[in-house]
């Protein structure tokens, strides 16, 4: 599912900026586009990164996280 995120601020247009402005930050964030993806799966193909990406994300509203249960590790 693909959501817009509408901006009212253009101080909110260097957040969005800045979410995609190196090569591993896009990855991640097209990753994420196409669907629900775990931290450990983002970890082993992007590196240790991948966590501090998720955080801004987060933190600017760009990307929604929910819990779930590893199927592997319980």
């Amino acid at each position: 599912m693909k959501r817009v995120k509408l901006i009212n601020d253009p101080a909110e247009l260097v957040a969005l900026f800045r979410a995609v402005d190196s090569e591993n930050r896009r990855n991640v964030l097209s990753t994420l586009a196409e669907g629900w993806t775990m931290i450990s799966e983002l970890n082993n193909k992007f590196g240790d990164e991948a966590k501090d990406i998720i955080v801004y994300y987060e933190k600017f509203k760009l990307i929604e996280s929910r819990w779930e249960v590893n199927k592997e590790t319980g």
